[in-house]
């Protein structure tokens, strides 16, 4: 079994205990464990070469040597191209709580939602401007959000 098919199953347990769960203390640590989980999932190397990067972190990479689509978060700092994550960001183009909601509401679709994943470098300057526009945590449509960022992959 590949990592992938291991954590899909994972998180389909917990998305599918979520709902007999009544304590709101309970539910919000179980998506706060699923969203964990996730972002664990879609940052595992098994998914590298399939990292988009908008143009300018692609630009922003080759001028320092970079290849991007072999980096993930975990070692964006681990191997110093980014110390301090200060020029680039790892996004989830739909963000980690979208995600989460859509496993809670079909367990049995966990390994597609992880397979289907879109995960973009961006440049700090990038991400700010999603931030400010707030599409930090919520897109209803992705790409939307990241044209009105002036964002182009």
């Amino acid at each position: 079994m590949m990592f992938l098919e291991a954590i899909a199953k994972a998180i389909e347990v917990m998305a599918r205990e979520y709902s007999g769960l009544t304590d709101e203390v309970d539910r919000r640590a179980m998506r706060r464990q699923i969203s964990v989980c996730i972002r664990n999932a879609t940052d595992h190397p098994s998914i590298a070469g399939r990292i988009e990067a908008s143009q300018a972190a692609r630009t922003l990479a080759t001028e320092r040597g970079i290849d991007l689509s072999k980096m993930t978060w975990a070692n964006q700092t681990g191997k110093q191209f980014d110390p301090g994550r200060k020029l680039f960001a790892y996004e989830h183009m739909v963000p980690v709580k979208s995600l989460m909601y859509a496993v809670i509401a079909d367990p049995g679709s966990v390994l597609q939602v992880l397979q289907s994943a879109r995960l973009v470098w961006v440049t700090r300057g990038e991400n700010d401007r999603l931030t400010e526009l707030g599409y930090a945590h919520e897109r209803a449509d992705p790409q939307k959000c990241y044209e009105e960022a002036g964002i182009k992959l």
